[in-house]
């Protein structure tokens, strides 16, 4: 994807299988997420896909709210 600039868009798509060895729990697991989310969004990352289908909906729901809160 480019933009009408002609600049290209950086994306980045969650998964859980990344940071599965490094974490213990969901809890865990999502604060370190929302910690890479923000990272990627001070580095210019323009669109972050959180695609978590093993999150229950409400947690779900709650990553997202934090996540964008943090960009």
């Amino acid at each position: 994807m480019v933009t009408d600039r002609g600049a290209p868009v950086l994306m980045f798509v969650t998964d859980r299988s990344a940071l599965k060895p490094f974490v213990r729990d969901t809890g865990e697991y999502c604060e370190r997420l929302l910690t890479l989310v923000e990272a990627w969004g001070n580095a210019g990352v323009d669109i972050v896909n959180i695609r978590e289908p093993t999150l229950p909906d409400r947690k779900l729901v709650d990553l997202v709210r934090h996540a964008r809160g943090r960009v």
